[in-house]
C-alpha cells in the first residue's frame, strides 16, 4: 500500500512542474505557443505512448525546424489569456472535453477579432526520415489518426486541376500554387524519398508551366496529351502506398515543429 505522505509528494511535485511550465508559457510569444499548442494537440490526438515519446526526444534536436525569425504576433489580451488557458490544459493533459471548450474559446476569439500569427512550418529532411522509423511503432489507431487527418484528394485530380489554374492564375500567384501543387504530388508518390521526390516535382513543374505557356487553342488541341502524362504520373503509385505516404508525412510535419523539444520536455514532466 502506497503511504500518504509518499502520494502528497508527487502531487507536491506534479503542481510544482505545473507551476513551471505556466511561468515559463507565460513568457513566450505568442507564434511559439501557437506552435506548442499545436505539438501538443497532435501527439495527443495519435495518442502517443511513453515509449513513443521517448523515441522522439532523442530525435527532435535534429528534426525540428530551426529557429529563424517570424513576424510578430497581432493579438489582444483576451486572445492571450485563452491560449494560455489551452495551453496550460493542455500541458497538464486535463480532460479532453475541457480542451475541446478551451480550443471553441480560442477559435471563437480568433474568428471575431483582429489575431494575425505566423506560426506556419515546413518539413525538414531529418524528419522525414525518423517519421518513416516511427511509422514502423504505430498501433493500428494511431495509423488510423494519421490517415484521417491526411489529405485525400486523388493525385490525378490534384495534377489536373493545377494543370486548369495554369490557364488562370499569373506571375507569383500562379508560381507559388504550382510550386505547391508540385511538392505536394511528389511527396504523396514518392513519400520520404527526398530524391524521387525533387524528380517528380521537376517533372510537374515542366509539365504545368508548358501548358501555362500555350495559346488556348494550342492547349485544346494538347489536353488529350497532357491527361496521358498526368495518367501516367499519377499511376507511378498505388492508393494504398499514397495514403501511407501521406501518413508519414503528417507525422514527419510534427517531428518538423519548431518548439517540438519544448512540447516533448514539458510531456516528459508529466506523468500519465
Amino acid at each position: 500500500m502506497t503511504h500518504p505522505r509518499t502520494i502528497c509528494s508527487c502531487i507536491g511535485l506534479l503542481v510544482v512542474a505545473c507551476s513551471t511550465c505556466a511561468q515559463e508559457a507565460s513568457s513566450k510569444d505568442l507564434n511559439t505557443l501557437s506552435m506548442e499548442i499545436a505539438a501538443m494537440r497532435k501527439l495527443d490526438s495519435l495518442s502517443i505512448t511513453p515509449e513513443q515519446l521517448k523515441i522522439i526526444a532523442g530525435w527532435v534536436n535534429e528534426t525540428a525546424e530551426k529557429p529563424r525569425d517570424r513576424d510578430p504576433a497581432r493579438v489582444n489580451l483576451k486572445y492571450r489569456k485563452a491560449v494560455l488557458d489551452l495551453h496550460a490544459a493542455l500541458a497538464q493533459k486535463k480532460a479532453a472535453d475541457a480542451v475541446v471548450a478551451l480550443q471553441i474559446k480560442v477559435n471563437d476569439i480568433k474568428a471575431v477579432d483582429r489575431v494575425e500569427l505566423d506560426d506556419d512550418h515546413g518539413t525538414t529532411a531529418p524528419a522525414r526520415k525518423r517519421a518513416a522509423e516511427l511509422f514502423k511503432t504505430l498501433k493500428t489507431p494511431q495509423v488510423a489518426a494519421l490517415l484521417t487527418s491526411a489529405e485525400d484528394s486523388e493525385p490525378e485530380e490534384l495534377l489536373w486541376t493545377a494543370l486548369k489554374q495554369s490557364r488562370e492564375l499569373k506571375d507569383k500567384e500562379w508560381r507559388d500554387a504550382r510550386d505547391e501543387a508540385g511538392t505536394e504530388l511528389a511527396h504523396s508518390l514518392a513519400g520520404t524519398d527526398d530524391a524521387m521526390a525533387q524528380r517528380l516535382k521537376e517533372q510537374v513543374v515542366q509539365l504545368l508551366d508548358k501548358a501555362h505557356a500555350m495559346s488556348k487553342d494550342d492547349f485544346a488541341k494538347s489536353e488529350r496529351d497532357f491527361q496521358r502524362q498526368i495518367a501516367k504520373l499519377a499511376g507511378m503509385a498505388t492508393p494504398i502506398d499514397v495514403l501511407r505516404n501521406r501518413a508519414v508525412l503528417n507525422l514527419a510535419t510534427v517531428l518538423s515543429n519548431p518548439t517540438l523539444p519544448a512540447v516533448v520536455e514539458i510531456r516528459l514532466k508529466v506523468k500519465e
